[in-house]
């Protein structure tokens, strides 16, 4: 069954890719003022990387404009440790839906 072969290594990518982004984003969490966002711990590593963001992203034309003022902006003044965790919260999820795929129906422990 190449499918359910398949389905396993997506389920082990996504386990993995959780876990290391909650680690990550406890780390962060952890280490860093709890007030601080994502444009202010960008721009301490890299001073010219919310610009070159913002260049890069606008360069799409309208699509562009309307992903950086409605996905992109909005996203830099999150915490530091919300992006991190949101993809560690969805890998997780995606782990879990593919394991319960691949484990089959199974009849509930109590009346229905």
């Amino acid at each position: 069954m190449k499918g359910s072969a398949l389905a396993r290594a997506i389920e082990r990518v996504a386990m993995v890719v959780a876990a290391v982004a909650l680690v990550f984003a406890g780390g962060l969490a952890i280490s860093l003022p709890p007030d601080t966002a994502l444009a202010a711990a960008l721009l301490a590593f890299d001073p010219g990387s919310v610009d070159a963001l913002q260049d890069w992203v606008l360069g799409w034309g309208s699509a562009g404009r309307t992903l950086w003022r409605f996905g992109i902006e909005p996203l830099l003044w999150r915490p530091v440790w919300f992006l991190p965790a949101a993809l560690g919260l969805i890998a997780g999820g995606v782990a879990l839906t593919l394991s319960a795929r691949l484990r089959g129906q199974r009849r509930p422990r109590w009346p229905l």
